[in-house]
């Protein structure tokens, strides 16, 4: 059973603008510039920004066909990723050599190939588990290990002929409640100044374990999605920018053609690291419609979020406009909507 927002939850998803519907969040933000742009004859430049994949990865892109391409360039960096087909999928042997290629064991990761904010994700204790899950696929999955450390956001533009930087970073905490010995875990999120609003959301608060009183003081980790949506919260993580994690991503650009805009999701085992440019694991890059995601930091405005987008959409128009010059193609307006049409009918067939 998934529990259901009591009115603080409502209020808050309201009340808060990290929470608005992305209608709310980017028409304010993008609405000039869609008019500016739509005037000019130029509304959809934006879908040559990245002419190594279809539309630049506005919508419906596959996750699998982008990492194969990160692979190819940069296997240091990239996530060992197997692909799962529910028609054609890999028997316990075939993943059983695949872990044992790449030294990796249980928790996996399973994620929809084409699916956005967390949606679909599945996390598998051990081979039995794995079964019992992928019994219920009903479209394409990746597999891949469940890294420890902490999860970032990093947003790198990188303008045709010119040199890289990192726009946006981003620290992702994911949810967690202490127990009291006397409050089951929904009764915990449900007076958490903040879970409150994702409550019928998160996966640890549905069915039976949602029912669980912990103990007093164990702490409950609520989700394992890095997603906004799901639960976690994103912190600025701007601090962490330095030349060397900045010529570390360039050199993971130069080696990736057609590529100029996009957002990394990645694993690192230490800060220290991640700034000195070494020992992280890329699980993710994302296309045009990318988020810089450290706007949902709670210290930040809504309006800090709105120059931000408008930064940011600037950028894509900019730099899609130069791409097209260059003879890169753009979208038509019923390309995209085909595209999106199709994205919609995969994501309805995603458990959530």
């Amino acid at each position: 059973m998934i529990p259901k927002l009591d009115w603080g939850g409502r209020w808050r998803r309201f009340s808060c603008w990290e929470y608005w519907p992305t209608w709310a969040l980017y028409g304010p933000a993008l609405l000039p510039l869609v008019l500016r742009y739509g005037l000019r004859g130029r509304l959809l430049d934006f879908t040559a920004v990245n002419p190594a994949i279809r539309g630049s990865g506005v919508v419906n892109e596959s996750k699998l066909e982008i990492l194969e391409q990160l692979q190819r360039a940069n296997p240091d960096f990239t996530t060992p990723t197997l692909a799962w087909n529910p028609a054609s999928a890999p028997s316990s042997s075939q993943v059983g050599e695949w872990m044992t290629q790449h030294q990796i064991g249980y928790p996996l990761v399973l994620k929809p190939d084409a699916a956005q904010r967390g949606l679909g994700v599945l996390f598998a204790e051990n081979e039995t588990h794995l079964k019992a899950l992928a019994s219920h696929l009903n479209v394409p999955y990746l597999l891949q290990p469940a890294w420890p450390g902490q999860e970032y956001s990093l947003f790198f533009i990188r303008p045709p002929q010119d040199k890289g930087f990192i726009f946006s970073m981003t620290r992702k905490i994911p949810p967690e409640v202490v127990g009291d010995g006397v409050l089951n875990i929904v009764e915990l999120v449900r007076r958490h100044p903040r879970h409150r609003a994702v409550v019928h959301l998160l996966p640890q608060c549905r069915g039976d374990e949602g029912s669980r009183v912990p103990a007093s003081g164990e702490s409950v980790k609520l989700s394992s999605i890095g997603a906004h949506c799901r639960g976690s919260t994103f912190m600025d993580g701007r601090d962490l920018i330095t030349p060397e994690l900045t010529a570390s991503i360039e050199s993971v650009f130069e080696k990736l053609p057609g590529w100029t805009f996009g957002r990394f999701d990645l694993f690192c085992s230490s800060e220290e690291d991640l700034k000195s440019g070494r020992n992280f694991h890329f699980i993710e890059l994302n296309g045009v419609t990318s988020e810089a995601t450290h706007i949902y930091d709670p210290k930040h405005s809504v309006l800090e979020a709105w120059r931000t987008l408008r930064q940011q959409w600037r950028w894509a128009f900019k730099i899609g406009g130069q791409q097209k010059e260059m003879g890169h193609p753009t979208l038509s307006i019923t390309e995209l909507l085909q595209d999106h049409r199709t994205f919609q009918h995969k994501a309805e067939q995603i458990q959530p």
